[in-house]
């Protein structure tokens, strides 16, 4: 309020969501929408962060504006971007909003784009969102709705009845309670989609859900069928541990809805309160991804991967366990809500996130990469797997060691056919006649012993690559493991011990994904002209001076020539390992560095910027060179816009002995230094005499490369070839 000035435009607003009566399609998905009420000029402002005095011009009725909107009480708007200068030009120059433009931004074109309904992606959200809303209507009905889905089970033969253990060790009974999480969950778990179909089917039908029931399942992540319930056995869980399951229920749905203020508080106070109840754990985030998936990201293992090294987001492990609390999941919500907006960012919504990270493959993967998926409650050694006490020790060494399982385990898929994993572990165990070891299981999950070492025996058959997994749940048999399979049968009794099959696959020493090196000699046959010498000259000012600008009139490719250049520094053409940003003369500190942002309910949540985030990824990547690539630095105010981190750009300077303590500190005493493998990388075109010169400080800290127009002999040889 005291930065505002007199002469500054200034309008009323009322943020809320809408699904009805609305001036476009909105294809039954809650839509974001603000009303203008008055807009006015400041004549005065006293001071006290109170009071201004405006000259008003009211709207009656309210103009309504939709999709880019902000719940904050006081929401600061600067031109710039289309998106500002569209809301600007429609509350002030009452221009009309082109609704089909923001339809059809990357942001909002999942749900409201102009793509043909049947090649719209993300279809099942619809469906997903109706049976959370119904299920919301049985929270004081739950013996209907248990007995409803206990009808379920005994009606279709891909559904097992729920059954309750009310005392240790002694045999129970049918489940009395559920919470809609694990409602959702019957048909979000390992099975076919052909099953997950008819169950999910059968659940709206019941509930009685409008819905069609949808056709694919891309993007959604699903249970461990060894693990489908978010609470415990009875005799271990909580009187109250299904109620708060149903208040964290309905308070994710008002957040959803309203997104304000006193929603959120109440949303974070029931996430805290039942994330630390037996069985929830990171499933929470899953089972708030089904019921509002536009709204909520699921933390599932394969995502959160995803977001850490893909995204280079942090997520914050405060919680019980080392998981998430509220505030880290939200801190993660609202930096991806923020993120989602920007045109070239890899992913702009949490369906699409979930389903990119279903398909991302990295090479850091930690040592039981499936762990998170199965859910294993166990510690490997070199017998197999500790048990937690409870089981009986002569039982549990009748059963065979993990690694006893991984040739039988191929065997059984060695038809090259897609097999669902659950049913291999059911028919080997069959073979070996040890069905009726399924009374040992572990305490902690209630899963059959032979089931976890099974698990076990197929991850390990993936990192050994004799496996891959073509769908969630499913195992299929690779080139390698049928190589392994044709060996004689005595050779294939030397292989004992998991360790034995990593030699088999000599690829798995050295898990880093296929690179594609890359040179100066790429460089020159991608279509460079400057002579093989100067390119050296270049990259080896880059190496020792680890700053570097590209200056020269419009046409030199200083673009074009910068990306490559950091491809010849690296030694491969890795796409992730480069950023690409772009100054203007609106970009600030807070966009590139570090900055807080508004969260839609009045509240400000620290973002940080591209050159932050690329800071923390060559800093996790110590052994590669990342580079930052600056287009048109002197477009902007770069002493402005780097702020501290102009000192801490310089070689000597690039040490933890060094570390400055940023603008916006994340936690006090936090300080920060640049990763000596952090290179960037700035193009400036000095033909336009209107753009600000490069001060001093800037020019000391960069080493500065001219580039002319290269049009004799090699380029015309090139044009003809």
């Amino acid at each position: 309020m005291k930065s505002i000035q007199v002469g500054d435009r200034i309008a009323i607003k009322s943020s809320y969501t809408r699904k009805h009566d609305l001036p476009f399609d909105n294809r039954g998905q809650t839509v974001s929408v603000m009303a203008i009420k008055a807009i006015g000029t400041v004549k005065e402002n006293l001071g006290d962060g109170r009071i201004l005095k405006v000259a008003w011009k009211l709207f009656d009725p309210p103009r309504e504006w939709y999709f880019y909107t902000n719940r904050s009480t006081v929401w600061r708007v600067l031109p710039g971007d289309w998106t500002t200068d569209a809301l600007i030009g429609f509350t002030f120059e009452e221009k009309a909003q082109d609704i089909n433009r923001f339809r059809n931004a990357p942001y909002w074109r999942e749900r409201f784009g102009d793509s043909a309904v049947d090649k719209r992606r993300f279809n099942w959200t619809r469906f997903y969102e109706a049976v959370a809303d119904k299920l919301l209507t049985f929270r004081n009905r739950r013996d209907e709705l248990i007995a409803g889905i206990h009808a379920i089970a005994e009606k279709i033969d891909c559904m097992s009845i729920l059954n309750d253990q009310y005392q240790k060790t002694v045999p129970g009974g049918p489940l009395k309670d559920i919470c809609p999480f694990t409602a959702m969950g019957i048909f979000n778990r390992g099975i076919t989609d052909a099953n997950r179909k008819t169950i999910a089917s059968e659940l709206a039908s019941l509930l009685g859900v409008s819905e069609p029931v949808p056709d694919s399942f891309e993007g959604i992540p699903v249970l461990n069928n060894q693990r489908t319930w978010f609470f415990g056995y009875s005799y271990r869980r909580q009187p109250d541990d299904i109620d708060t399951l149903w208040e964290a229920f309905a308070q994710a749905i008002a957040f959803a809805q309203s997104n304000d203020a006193d929603s959120r508080s109440a949303f974070a106070a029931a996430y805290d309160n039942v994330t630390q109840r037996w069985g929830v754990g990171w499933n929470l985030t899953m089972g708030l991804y089904w019921i509002r998936p536009w709204n909520f990201p699921t933390l599932d293992g394969q995502s959160q991967r995803y977001i850490s090294k893909k995204l280079n987001i942090q997520i914050g492990m405060n919680g019980p366990k080392e998981r998430c609390n509220a505030t880290d999941y939200l801190a993660v919500l609202d930096t991806l809500e923020a993120r989602f907006q920007e045109d070239a960012y890899p992913v702009h919504s949490f369906p699409e996130l979930s389903l990119a990270a279903w398909l991302f493959k990295d090479s850091g993967t930690s040592a039981h990469p499936y762990a998170t998926d199965l859910d294993i409650q166990s510690v490997e050694t070199d017998d197999g797997v500790i048990l937690p006490d409870g089981i009986d020790v002569d039982l549990k060494s009748l059963l065979p060691k993990f690694d006893d399982l991984m040739i039988p385990f191929l065997k059984l898929i060695r038809d090259e056919q897609e097999h669902l994993a659950n049913e291999v572990y059911q028919k080997m165990k069959s073979e070996m006649g040890l069905g009726k070891f399924d009374v040992v299981t572990l305490e902690s999950t209630g899963q059959p012993l032979f089931d976890n070492r099974a698990a076990w025996a197929k991850s390990y058959l993936k990192k050994a690559e004799l496996v891959d997994f073509p769908r969630r749940g499913f195992v299929q048999i690779t080139e390698k493991g049928l190589a392994l399979l044709s060996l004689p049968q005595a050779e294939l009794d030397k292989y004992r011990r998991f360790t034995d099959f990593f030699s088999a696959s000599p690829s798995l020493a050295d898990e880093t994904r296929p690179i594609e090196p890359y040179s100066i000699h790429d460089i020159m046959g991608d279509g460079c002209f400057i002579a093989r010498e100067k390119l050296e000259k270049i990259l080896e000012r880059l190496r020792t001076k680890k700053n570097l600008i590209l200056q020269g009139p419009t046409g030199t490719g200083k673009t074009w020539l910068a990306k490559r250049l950091a491809f010849a520094l690296m030694g491969q053409r890795d796409d992730s390992k480069v950023r690409a940003v772009q100054f203007h003369p609106n970009l600030s500190y807070e966009d590139f560095v570090r900055g807080w942002r508004p969260v839609g309910d009045g509240k400000l949540t620290l973002v940080d910027g591209p050159f932050v985030e690329m800071m923390k990824a060559a800093a996790k990547d110590p052994t590669s060179r990342h580079v930052v690539v600056i287009e048109e630095i002197n477009r902007g105010n770069p002493a402005q816009i780097f702020g501290e981190m102009l000192t801490l750009l310089e070689v000597d300077k690039r040490t933890p002995n060094e570390a400055l303590e940023l603008s916006y500190k994340r936690s006090d005493g936090e300080r920060v230094f640049i990763p000596d493998n952090l290179y960037v990388i700035g193009t400036m075109n000095i033909a336009d005499r209107s753009l600000a010169l490069v001060d001093l400080a800037l020019r000391r800290r960069f080493a500065f490369i001219d580039l002319e127009p290269t049009l004799g002999k090699p380029w015309h040889d090139w044009v003809q070839s």
